[in-house]
């Protein structure tokens, strides 16, 4: 199995990742979904945004940084701590303002989760386009960087993903739990 398809088999995992949790709320319905549990506070749909949010600027940023063939590092053990601190920090139960451009006011105040899904499968579709054409050289280097740690492997990328899916997730249920 070549490194190609490795991330794309890491990416599919998250995928389902994301398509189970999407089928578990289906019975909550649009209205509890779109329901804050207190004023600042995210509804469950609102977080589910700013998770589709969180993968559509990632994939904007690698998009540019290699549409003008830039010099990357090849990824390594550096990158592999970064993950491992990211991964630490997004299980700690401490509540963390997120950065402003996957913020609140990027967030709709009403969305069904129909069209969420749709969403959602668009981002990954474009993903998996970007991912497919994407020259074998890149595939060992760091090229996403994460605003808090820095520089992520690919594979890093898809695991900041999922950790960052995981502690949202846990969000998302306290939330509905609330409503």
């Amino acid at each position: 199995m070549n490194k190609k398809d490795i991330l794309l088999r890491k990416k599919a995992v998250y995928e389902q990742k994301v398509a189970a949790l999407l089928h578990s709320l289906a019975p909550y319905g649009d209205e509890r979904l779109n329901r804050s549990p207190a004023s600042g506070h995210w509804s469950a749909m609102q977080v589910l945004h700013h998770l589709i949010l969180v993968e559509l600027l990632a994939l904007r940023y690698v998009q540019k940084k290699l549409s003008f063939q830039p010099k990357l590092e090849k990824a390594g053990l550096p990158e592999w701590f970064r993950l491992v601190g990211l991964s630490i920090y997004l299980r700690t139960p401490l509540k963390f303002r997120a950065p402003d451009a996957v913020g609140e006011q990027h967030l709709p105040a009403f969305a069904s989760l129909e069209e969420t899904r749709r969403q959602w499968q668009e981002v990954h579709t474009a993903w998996h386009t970007f991912l497919e054409a994407m020259p074998e050289e890149h595939l060992d280097r760091a090229v996403f960087r994460h605003p808090l740690v820095g520089r992520l492997s690919w594979t890093g990328t898809f695991a900041f993903f999922k950790a960052h899916l995981d502690r949202h997730r846990k969000q998302l249920w306290r939330t509905l739990r609330a409503v």
